[in-house]
């Protein structure tokens, strides 16, 4: 299946957690990722899962979906937890749903420090972006809905992080698989 046109359902993960986080981040590059897929002939939709969603609601967002992009922040090695709540609520649902289709594609974004990812005495052990997210991805597998790559925005509490630099890897990394 091509995805050049293919019809874009992104998930915002970021969330209010003060005083560590306050969801902006996620929530600006998944806004601009939005603008930036409709800019190239992309349909889009968009769940921020802190302002709530429906059930139902989702499934039919993941029905009419070709690609699942949740672009999430790593709390704790892994998803925050109403992302994880949201994916037991969601995909429980759509793996029951008679209308699902094989065929789909998920890819995730999200944010750490690189050091962190490579680093083999670093929380993560060295694993990188794939290996850590792995049960995130075999989630989606399990529902029938197969991987694509993954790209990182690395060292956002860093003072020198760049916004604009962060959104150029994103539009590359997009550019590359929506092809």
């Amino acid at each position: 299946m091509s995805l050049k046109d293919a019809k874009v359902l992104i998930l915002n993960a970021g969330y209010n957690q003060p005083p560590m986080a306050k969801g902006k981040l996620n929530e600006a590059l998944a806004n601009d990722m939005e603008k930036y897929l409709q800019g190239k002939g992309h349909e889009t939709k968009i769940t921020h899962m802190e302002q709530g969603y429906k059930v139902e609601e989702e499934v039919a967002k993941f029905n009419w979906a070709d690609v699942i992009i949740v672009q999430t922040p790593t709390w704790w090695l892994g998803l925050p937890g109403p992302a994880k709540t949201y994916i037991d609520s969601v995909l429980s649902a759509y793996m029951m749903n008679p209308d699902k289709k094989d065929g789909k594609k998920v890819s995730a974004t999200f944010a750490a420090t690189e050091e962190t990812m490579v680093d083999p005495k670093s929380a993560y052990q060295g694993l990188g972006a794939d290996q850590v997210w792995w049960t995130l991805y075999q989630n989606f597998f399990f529902c029938g809905i197969g991987k694509l790559p993954i790209v990182t925005v690395n060292n956002v509490l860093n003072p020198s992080f760049k916004f604009d630099e962060a959104v150029s890897k994103l539009h590359a990394h997009l550019d590359k698989v929506l092809v």
